[in-house]
Parts: C-alpha cells; sequence; structure tokens
C-alpha cells in the first residue's frame, strides 16, 4: 500500500500532536518494510487560514495524485471536499472541544464541530489514545464503536533517568532563567483547560514554604495571558517559556517533581515523559490519567489544592517516601512504548487493505 500521511505538525510544531506523529512513524518505517509511507505538508509553516486550505483543498488532489490507497490523519480532521475513494484512518485525541466550551476560543470549538462530525463518519477506522477518549468520542457521536481502536501514546526512549553535572544544570538555569536548587515543573498549556489556575492556589498554599518554587513550561493558550498576570505578582511561583525539543529530556531530570492538575487529557503525554524520567508526578484522578499513571504516581480530584499542596511538602521533606514514587513512575512507565503503538496502528492499516 502507499500510505499517506498528514505530517504538517509534526514538520512544524513542536506540539504533542507533533511529537505523536513523528514517533509512530519513526517506528512504524523500522517494523514496515512493505508499505510506502508518502508525507504531505505545505513546502513552507503556514498561517491557519493557509493550513485550513492545504488540507481541505490542496490535500485532496494529492492524495489523488500521488496515487493513495490509504490516508492516515494523526489531528483529527480529514478534508471536508474532493476526497478521493480511499481508506481513511484518523487519530482523535480527545474532544474536549465538545466537552467543555469554555476551554478553547470560538473559532477551535466552531471549525471542530464542522469539521469532525464528518471526519468521523467518512474514516474507515478511528483511531484514539485512551479508553476514556474512547468513551466520550461514544457518549457524544453516533459511531460505530467496532470501528474505534484504542492505541496508546508512549514517551520517546530519551526521556529517562539521568545525572546531570553541574555545567549543564547552570546552561539550563541560564537559559530558562531558573530558580537554585529544587523546583516543582509544569509542562504544557498555559489555559483553562490544564487547570493553571489551579497550579497558582497550589503554589498559594506553599508561599511560606520558601524552599519549594513552581516553575511553568509552555505556550500561552487561550485566556492564558491572565494567568501570567497572577503569576508574575508571587514570588514562588514562574513562568519560563516554551522548551526547546533537546532540552526537554535534561529539564525533567533537572526538576524535583512533576506536578499535572489538568482538567482533561486524552491521554496526558508530559505525565508518562516525567515518569519515565524518574520524576514523581502528582496529577489529576479525571479523563485518561489514571490510565497512564496507575500506581506510579499520586492522584487527586484537579480541585483538592490541599491534598496536593500537602503531598508536596511531603515529597520535599520524606526522602524514603520520594525515592519509592521515582521507582514507581519508572516501574509504571514501562507498559507503554511507540513500538508497541506502532505495531497496534499497523495491524489497523492492514485490516483496512
Amino acid at each position: 500500500m502507499r500510505i499517506g500521511v498528514d505530517y504538517f505538525l509534526a514538520k512544524f510544531s513542536f506540539s504533542g500532536l507533533g511529537r505523536y506523529t513523528q514517533s509512530l512513524l519513526k517506528e512504524l518505517q523500522k517494523i514496515d518494510k512493505k508499505n510506502e509511507y508518502i508525507l504531505f505538508f505545505p513546502q513552507k509553516k503556514t498561517f491557519r487560514a493557509q493550513r485550513f486550505f492545504f488540507l481541505h483543498f490542496e490535500l485532496p488532489f494529492l492524495l489523488k495524485k500521488e496515487k493513495i490507497d490509504l490516508f492516515w490523519q494523526p489531528d483529527h480532521y480529514l478534508p471536508l471536499f474532493f476526497l478521493p475513494k480511499i481508506k481513511y484512518v484518523i487519530t482523535v485525541h480527545d474532544i474536549a472541544y465538545f466537552l467543555k466550551e469554555n476551554y478553547h476560543h470560538f473559532f477551535y470549538r466552531f471549525y471542530s464541530k464542522i469539521a469532525l462530525p464528518p471526519s468521523l463518519k467518512k474514516a474507515d477506522a478511528i483511531v484514539t489514545v485512551s479508553q476514556s477518549s474512547k468513551r466520550d468520542i461514544l457518549k457524544v457521536f453516533d459511531v460505530d464503536e467496532k470501528k474505534i481502536f484504542v492505541i496508546y501514546e508512549a514517551a520517546d526512549e530519551k526521556f529517562k533517568k539521568r545525572e546531570l553535572n553541574e555545567k549543564e544544570k547552570e546552561r539550563l538555569r541560564k537559559k530558562y532563567h531558573l530558580p537554585e536548587g529544587k523546583f516543582v515543573m509544569y509542562l504544557s498549556g498555559i489555559e483553562k483547560r490544564k487547570n493553571v489556575e489551579g497550579i497558582i492556589k497550589i503554589a498559594d498554599l506553599l508561599k511560606k514554604e520558601k524552599e519549594i518554587k513552581f516553575c511553568l513550561f509552555g505556550k500561552v493558550y487561550f485566556k492564558g495571558k491572565e494567568y501570567l498576570k497572577e503569576i508574575s505578582k508571587r514570588k514562588n511561583i514562574s513562568y519560563h517559556g516554551s522548551v526547546d525539543e533537546k532540552d526537554l529530556p535534561f529539564l525533567y531530570n533537572l526538576s524535583y517533581l512533576f506536578l499535572f492538575p489538568s482538567f482533561y487529557e486524552g491521554f496526558g503525554l508530559p505525565v508518562l515523559e516525567a515518569m519515565q524520567s524518574g520524576v514523581p508526578v502528582l496529577t489529576s484522578n479525571t479523563s485518561s490519567l489514571p490510565e497512564v499513571v496507575g500506581k506510579g504516581g499520586i492522584m487527586h480530584h484537579p480541585q483538592d489544592y490541599k491534598s496536593f499542596a500537602k503531598d508536596i511538602k511531603r515529597l520535599y521533606e520524606d526522602e524514603k517516601f520520594y525515592q519509592e514514587m521515582q521507582k514507581k513512575a519508572i516501574i509504571q512507565a514501562k507498559n507503554f512504548s511507540w513500538e508497541k503503538s506502532a505495531r497496534e496502528l499497523l495491524q489497523v492499516f492492514i485490516s483496512l487493505s
């Protein structure tokens, strides 16, 4: 088969979806010697309107021109128009737009409500990244359960427990303007869905604990600037921008804890990356996160700020407990691998050939 892939996010965006696409393709090309993979993306990075035009108008003709047999879309949406009669597989990571409207900008909600239902209908197979997301899809859409396949994400093998030397620590601190000593790390979007407000409240509960600092990393999304204003008023919490991909494995190891009290996740890749890096994780007991964390981390309701604060303090003070959570995190992370996920995705492709 000639398998086409929308490679736009993998080419131009260091995001969870981009890393997802890169990681699976890397493994697919290792294990699959029978099929040919053709990657589709604009010749240069495009703005949102140009991305829309490429996906919905250019791509259908490229699929026909390149004589594609099966097209995999790792980012939810199929072209709305002129689709050739081939097989289609889409990955739907989550349907947050449909579940909580106040989490996203109007444009994204509007676009998703127009583009996702026909994509689900046209798809011959729907891949999703957790049982939680599968339940959500079935709850909201009239979709045949038999064409939904749960294939978990994984953390790249570069995420592992490392001993950083002083030179490397100093380089990272200088580059990202980090405090000296231990810090609690958060990495993801600065937005409502991720419960950044909750992180601020947890930090407020621990403001008397001078050694506990909170460092937030990630892009600023819908209403995120409001949180940055609140963060700037405090001494024990700070925002440090986006992270270069090459630095991320080392930054996890520089952190002391990973805090991720998100309200809703399709999977929650940063949590798994932190666990595989041997960093104790505190996260929510909602949506997909219990599937990812298992017994490898500490979970609370996302608005149980006192419990999060209590466990952060304990991990700072109890070295035995800290080491125990490190070991549990690494053990749990071993349940996931991109090779396993790629093999499962390849079976979906083969089943449609």
